[in-house]
């Protein structure tokens, strides 16, 4: 064995140890940070684009003009069901679950 090589010692070796595993453990933990960073970027990214779908939307529908809508190449038309004529004015009531319409009434002309 050439002279300059030097023999490490158990102490010497156990140093090294810690410290490769401090700076593994530090990349692991950096790198697992940066990519919850990342994925609540994209998540808030979603939720403001989201949003601001929802606002052009009802931003169109305040009008009493029919609007497109595409999306996945499905195209519709939509229209705010409050211009319709006839159509009441307040479109927040909905029956309950508990509240059942009441069957048609099958009216035939009597013979």
């Amino acid at each position: 064995m050439p002279a300059s090589v030097k023999k490490l010692s158990k102490d010497s070796i156990f140093k090294i140890a810690i410290i490769l595993y401090i700076l593994g453990s530090l990349v692991y933990i950096g790198y697992q940070q940066w990519q919850n960073f990342q994925r609540n970027v994209v998540a808030e990214a979603t939720r403001q684009g989201q949003t601001a779908a929802l606002n052009s939307v009802l931003q169109l529908a305040s009008g009493c003009n029919a609007f497109t809508v595409e999306a996945n190449g499905t195209r519709v038309q939509l229209v705010n069901i409050s211009c319709l004529q006839g159509a009441p004015t307040d479109t927040t009531e909905q029956p309950t679950e508990s509240e059942t319409p009441a069957p048609p009434v099958n009216e035939e002309p009597a013979q």
